[in-house]
């Protein structure tokens, strides 16, 4: 800097300070770009794994999914970070392999494993039986960078404060990949249950269908086995709804043993669909994701395969939820799959074609968005729909998507009364496209 001001001194001629001026502020411009590139490239590429159960107690070991599937879900919703869903894990990574890794903190297969996925962060951990129902945790982070692995002090939290303790453990992830967690707003993503898209502000969630699993399919009674483990989960089921009061952990002794019961009753009949269904419904009350999802998807693959009679209706609303739990789970073609064949039972299913539009929409499929729109448009004539593709389809084409991507971004950290967030959005937005009015807005 001395130099260029000696220079600047030195040559009096105005043409030549103009040009020093320019120079400067040219290789300052670079030094600032190249800044820039390596903070942005500084963000990590992370992964969750399975978390370890070594409470040994079989009545918490769903807690070893739960944990790693809803906080995977919960990243996925994040941004401003580098993850990989879970989903993807498990297709590249044997888990034959690696689900002893955890447990005995191997750092060469933690190492392999990161090598494997090509990322820089994996977390997972171990969790104990603590005081008075709590549990015990230890956050493990492996840096592949320097092939280390760090335990992190141990976290503490009752099963019903399970939302709390996932929190804590995202933030710990943020913090580590460069994010601040106060410019997250957590707690509007973790067991977040419904579709983060608006329809004119208001969210498209997923409701379950008010039907008992009698107007769905009857129940078998050909293997009467099967049906005597049936009957007894579904008495267990209606006891624990009673005794917990919402309240609904897989690890209640109430739900567990109906889990059992359940469970037996499709190991008995391998084609018992109605004893898939009753686990779905299980599953879900208890919040345990990743079985609701594997036990609907074998329902209907039942449903499907033995061309059982089921109610129409009732089975797209079916075929929307199972494709809601693949989406989440980061398995955006099983979704489009399963909302393609909810339509196929029921043409006038406007649910699913909006949810289908949406989705087609994210994934850079206009044209056939746009056909979805106009068979919403067929079926309830001056709907949103077409105006809300209409709509976005013009202000990309003006804007740039990039830049409308942003806007829409801050609109969603905006309804949340995440304000910092909205408006870093909304400057992007902004910035790519100054004319954008609603950014402004």
């Amino acid at each position: 800097m001395i130099y260029w001001f000696k220079l600047f001194e030195k040559y009096k001629n105005k043409q030549f300070q103009i040009r020093l001026l320019i120079w400067s502020v040219t290789i300052g411009i670079i030094f600032f770009s190249l800044g820039s590139g390596s903070l942005a490239s500084s963000i990590p590429n992370i992964a969750v794994y399975y978390f370890h159960n070594q409470t040994e107690d079989e009545g918490l070991q769903w807690l070893e999914e739960d944990l790693s599937v809803s906080i995977s879900q919960a990243l996925s919703k994040i941004e401003q970070i580098n993850y990989m869903p879970l989903s993807e894990v498990n297709k590249i990574a044997d888990y034959q392999k690696y689900k002893n890794m955890v447990q005995k903190k191997d750092s060469m297969l933690f190492g392999q494993l990161a090598n494997l996925l090509q990322v820089d962060l994996i977390f997972s951990g171990n969790y104990y039986q603590g005081k008075e129902d709590h549990i015990d945790l230890d956050l493990l982070m492996y840096l592949s960078s320097d092939d280390h692995l760090v335990e992190f002090r141990r976290m503490s939290a009752s099963i019903e404060e399970l939302s709390d303790l996932k929190e804590r453990i995202i933030g710990i992830i943020l913090q580590e990949s460069g994010i601040d967690p106060n410019m997250v707003s957590l707690e509007n993503i973790i067991d977040a249950d419904d579709i983060d898209e608006e329809i004119s502000g208001e969210g498209f969630i997923v409701e379950e269908s008010p039907q008992d699993i009698t107007a769905i399919a009857s129940v078998s009674q050909d293997n009467p086995l099967a049906l005597e483990y049936y009957q007894k989960a579904m008495e267990l089921k209606d006891k624990a709804i009673l005794e917990y009061e919402g309240i609904d952990f897989p690890s209640k002794p109430l739900w567990n043993e109906a889990i059992q019961d359940a469970t037996k009753a499709v190991e008995a009949d391998p084609d018992f669909a109605e004893g898939y269904y009753l686990l779905y419904e299980i599953y879900r009350r208890t919040k345990w994701i990743a079985r609701e999802a594997e036990s609907l998807e074998q329902y209907v693959d039942i449903v499907q395969r033995t061309n059982r009679q089921v109610d129409d209706n009732e089975f797209s609303e079916l075929l929307i939820r199972l494709a809601h739990l693949k989406y989440n789970a980061g398995d955006t073609t099983s979704a489009i799959n399963y909302l393609e064949l909810a339509i196929s039972y029921n043409r006038n299913n406007v649910n699913a074609r909006s949810y289908l539009m949406r989705i087609y929409y994210e994934t850079g499929q206009e044209r056939k968005a746009l056909q979805q729109a106009e068979e919403i448009e067929r079926i309830q004539p001056g709907g949103i729909e077409l105006d809300w593709f209409a709509s976005r389809t013009k202000r990309i084409s003006l804007y740039g998507r990039e830049a409308f991507e942003s806007y829409e971004r801050g609109y969603k950290s905006y309804i949340v009364k995440n304000y910092s967030e909205a408006i870093s959005h909304l400057e992007q937005a902004i910035s790519m496209a100054p004319a954008f009015k609603d950014a402004h807005y």
